[in-house]
C-alpha cells in the first residue's frame, strides 16, 4: 500500500518571492494559554514570522513564570530560528502594547507588522498570502479584512443588498452582530461604533507618520 503525502501549500516561487520582515504585535492580559496557542499556530504557518508579545497582565511574572509558554518559546526560537519578544507593558488598554511594538519594529528594521490579539488563529496560508497582498499594493499604508463569529453562518454575517451604500450608514451593522459598542459623542449624540475583531497588516513607517 502506498500513501501519498500532500505537497505543502504554495509557497512564494522564485520571481516572486518577498524578503519582507515581519513582526505579529500582540497585545495580551493575564491570558498565558492564549499566548502557547498563538505559538503553536504560528509555528505552522509557511512563512517565518518574529513575534512582540506586549504583556499587559496584573502580575508582571505571569507569563515569564508559565512553564507551558516558556517552553514554546523556545521551541519557537529554536525550532523556527525566529524571535519571539515578551516586553512588559504599562498602561490601560492594547493601544499601548501596540505603541510598543511599533517602536520595536522601528528600531529593528521591519518593512510590515501584523496587530492581532491573543485569542485569533490563522489559516496555515494567511500570512503568505497577507504579505504578497502587501507587496502588491505599495501605496496601502494598512490592510484590513473581515472577521466572521464561529458560531453564525455566512449569510447571517452578510448584511443586504443596499445596506452599505445606504446614506444613513454610519458603520454599523448591528443586524449582523458585527457592533461593539455604543457611546455618546461631544454633542451627546447617541451613535454605534463597530469594532472587527481582526489581525490587520501595516506598515511601521506609515504608521510612524500617522
Amino acid at each position: 500500500m502506498t500513501i501519498q503525502i500532500p505537497p505543502p501549500l504554495g509557497r512564494w516561487d522564485d520571481d516572486e518571492r518577498s524578503d519582507s520582515k515581519v513582526l505579529v504585535i500582540c497585545p495580551t492580559k493575564d491570558r498565558p494559554e492564549f499566548i502557547n496557542t498563538m505559538l503553536q499556530n504560528l509555528a505552522m504557518q509557511d512563512m517565518d514570522i518574529d513575534l512582540f508579545i506586549g504583556d499587559m497582565s496584573t502580575d508582571p511574572k505571569l507569563l515569564k513564570n508559565n512553564w507551558f509558554l516558556d517552553t514554546a518559546i523556545q521551541h519557537y526560537q529554536k525550532v523556527r530560528k525566529r524571535k519571539v519578544i515578551l516586553q512588559r507593558v504599562e498602561g490601560h488598554n492594547q493601544l499601548f502594547g501596540y505603541q510598543a511594538g511599533l517602536e520595536y519594529a522601528l528600531d529593528h528594521g521591519y518593512d510590515l507588522c501584523v496587530g492581532t490579539d491573543d485569542d485569533i488563529i490563522f489559516e496555515q496560508s494567511w500570512f503568505r498570502r497577507g504579505r504578497r497582498l502587501m507587496d502588491l499594493l505599495q501605496g496601502a499604508g494598512v490592510l484590513v479584512g473581515y472577521t466572521l463569529l464561529p458560531f453564525q453562518t455566512i449569510d447571517e454575517q452578510t448584511a443586504p443588498d443596499g445596506y452599505l451604500d445606504h446614506p444613513d450608514y454610519q458603520g454599523r451593522l448591528k443586524e449582523c452582530l458585527w457592533y461593539h459598542c455604543s457611546v455618546l459623542d461631544p454633542r451627546m449624540i447617541q451613535k454605534d461604533f463597530e469594532q472587527v475583531y481582526g489581525a490587520f497588516w501595516f506598515r511601521p513607517q506609515d504608521a510612524k507618520r500617522v
